[in-house]
Formats: C-alpha cells, structure tokens, sequence
C-alpha cells in the first residue's frame, strides 16, 4: 500500500494551492498517496474557484478567534492520516496543526514549506506599531504575537523547502521551484488551431496580447504595466487579464486601457495552458518590496513551461531564473519604459523572443517540472525517513 502524504495549507477559500498543487502532483508521480487539509474562514464556503477541479481537500470551516480555532487546530492534526507530515507556511493555520499531528498524534516525519514573507514581511518596529503587535490583536488567532510564537518551535521540524534564496538565507533547507505538470503545460499542445482559443474567448486577432494570470495585487505592479502599454512604442499590445477583476487594481487599468483591454476573469486552473498558449508575451512587473523579493509567481513558472516569452523585474529570484536576460527579458521594477521597449523588442524580434522562451522551457524542465520536484523531494524523504 502506498505512503500518504498530508499537506497542511492555509486558508483554503483564498488562493493557497498556487505552490501546494505542483508539488503534490510530484508526490503523486513518485506513488504516494496525497491528502490536503487546511481552513475555510468565516465568509468562505468552498476552495478557491480556480482549483475546484484539481483537488478535494479536508476542510473545517472556522473563525480566527482563538477559543474557536486553537481547538479547530487539534481536530484538523487528529484528521490527519499520513505517513508524512507537510506544512506549508510557517503559521498558526499550517505549522500548529502539523506540529501537533507529526509529534503528540503520531510520531511522524515533518516537513515545512516556506513560500513568501508573511511571517516577517512587517519589519515596522515604530511604537505604533510595536503596540499593535505586542498588546493588541489577542482576538485573531493569526495575529503576529501568535505567529512569532510558533518560531520557537520551527527547529523541530525535520526538513525546510523554501521557494527563493532569500528565504532560504532566513529558513535554510532545499530550494524548490514550483512550476506546473510538464505535460498539461506544454508548448506543442494543440491549443489553438487557426485562431481557434482568440475566437472562443472573444480575444482580437490581429493584436499583440500581453497576458496576466492571477489575481492583481500592489505589488504586481499592474500600474507600471498599464502605463507600460500606453507608450507610443506598445501601441499594438492588449492586455488580457485572467483572475479576479473586481479590485482597484484591476478597475485602474480598464480605466486606462478601456479598449485594449480584455478580461476574462478567474478561469479553472486547466484553463491557463491554453490561455498562454496565445500569449505573445507574459509580463511579471513586480514591484521592489519585501514581499515580491522572497516570492517566486507561479505564473512565471507557467510561461516558462510554455515557452511564452516573459518580461519579468529585476526583484528577488527572478534574475537569476530569467538568466539575467538569456531566458527571458529584465526590466527596472516601476519602470513602465523599460518595460515597453522590452514588449518593443518582443514583437520586432519573433525570432529572438522564441529563442529566449525555448531556453526558458529548457530551465524549467531542469529545475522547475513535476519530474525536477519529485527528484528533490524523494532526496529529502531519504534523509528524514
């Protein structure tokens, strides 16, 4: 019978299975069995939409009160029944219930995964802010004092996967990239056949399309892109966004671009091979801040998987993924012109563009596929087993 591997994520109405969903298909390659447990919060029913179709997770609806969740955190760890234990994030809502399943359960191997700066993306130490932190907030769970808290028990865990080399100068352990299955994202799928994806989204035909995949936040720089595809230079580029499109960041582009642009809202996960497939490039403008620069996005990983050309910020990883410009093409975080000439070159270069983007496929499948992951993973099962 094969091993089980329970995958403690949290807050799974949000969009918390982005990293979780690569690399339990790469547990599913090497056999194991795989179950995914975690929260839904109050105001959430159901798993993020744009997962629904990829897995069935055990979930306990709960509040973030502490006489509520802290018990909550128990029955989640007692549901467990894996041989092996995965947290990822090391938070009150994934490392507590998978601490208490994997040392006062059962004896278990505990693994941690670490995939942003949640924990210590607020550095503030102003006295406001001190205050807030240390005195306030006892009513929230997943409150900072909390969090901070659970660090004392973080060496207890048997091995670390961290998702940037920042995090791991913080956490130390493997680095693991996140990038899709290699087979459903595949650049030599037959997606689109005479135009056929752009006539079934309502996309034009004749236009350069710049898409965007996930759900526009601050620090995606969604701003720089708009301004980016107003330039002279850009004049033949849409936009298409794929994800949510009721937040301000979203609304401000529409603004924008109201004619050249084309949302498509948040698609089953499936959806995205064939929505990149028309992709003449994919751009990541992250900004520079504390959060973007220990993140890796996975739509970066998905446009490498489909050999899509990319123009990603010269923030965190990202550089080094992109190979300082042989993979792909680098422009200065909130800087819209460096952005347009890179859109520039893409449309006047084909050739070049695809050059780039194969070169990205190759890395990917090195470093970043299903079959890259499970060969990382299979070397940490082999130490803490």
């Amino acid at each position: 019978m094969a091993d089980t591997v329970s995958l403690f994520v949290n807050d799974l109405g949000g969009n918390p299975i982005a990293r979780v969903l690569p690399i339990a298909k790469a547990f599913q390659k090497a056999d194991y069995e795989v179950e995914i447990l975690g929260f839904l919060f109050e105001g959430d029913e159901e798993l993020h939409s744009s997962y629904l179709a990829e897995v069935e997770p055990l979930a306990i609806q709960t509040s973030l009160h502490p006489a509520e969740l802290f018990p909550n955190v128990r029955r989640l760890a007692h549901a467990a029944s894996g041989d092996i234990v995965y947290a990822f994030k090391p938070i009150m809502t994934t490392l507590a219930p998978a601490l208490y399943a994997a040392r006062i359960v059962e004896d278990r191997p505990l693994l941690l995964d670490v995939e942003d700066e949640e924990v210590y993306g607020d550095q503030s130490w102003s006295l406001e802010a001190t205050w807030r932190k240390l005195f306030r907030g006892w009513r929230l769970g997943t409150s900072w004092k909390y969090t901070r808290l659970l660090q004392l028990f973080r060496r207890s865990v048997d091995a670390v996967t961290v998702v940037s080399t920042k995090l791991q100068r913080r956490y130390g352990g493997t680095l693991l990239r996140h990038g899709p299955d290699e087979e459903e994202f595949h650049p030599d799928r037959k997606f689109n056949a005479n135009g056929s994806v752009r006539k079934k989204w309502g996309l034009p035909e004749a236009r350069k399309l710049a898409v965007f995949t996930g759900t526009p936040r601050s620090h995606k720089g969604l701003d720089t892109l708009s301004q980016a595809l107003s330039r002279p230079e850009c004049r033949e580029w849409d936009f298409v966004l794929v994800g949510p499109n009721e937040n301000e960041y979203a609304r401000s582009v529409k603004e924008k671009l109201p004619r050249r642009s084309h949302f498509l809202g948040a698609q089953p996960y499936g959806q995205v091979p064939e929505l990149l497939s028309v992709a003449d490039a994919v751009p990541i403008p992250q900004k520079k801040t504390s959060f973007a620069e220990a993140q890796v996005p996975a739509k970066l990983l998905d446009a490498m998987a489909m050999a899509r050309p990319i123009v990603a910020s010269r923030v965190g990883d990202l550089p080094k993924i992109l190979g300082d410009g042989k993979r792909g093409w680098l422009m200065e975080p909130g800087d819209p012109a460096s952005l347009a000439q890179s859109l520039s070159d893409i449309s006047q270069h084909p050739k070049g563009a695809a050059t780039r983007a194969r070169r990205a496929r190759q890395w990917y499948g090195t470093h970043a596929s299903t079959t890259a992951i499970e060969e990382k993973l299979s070397a940490i099962l082999k130490r803490v087993r």
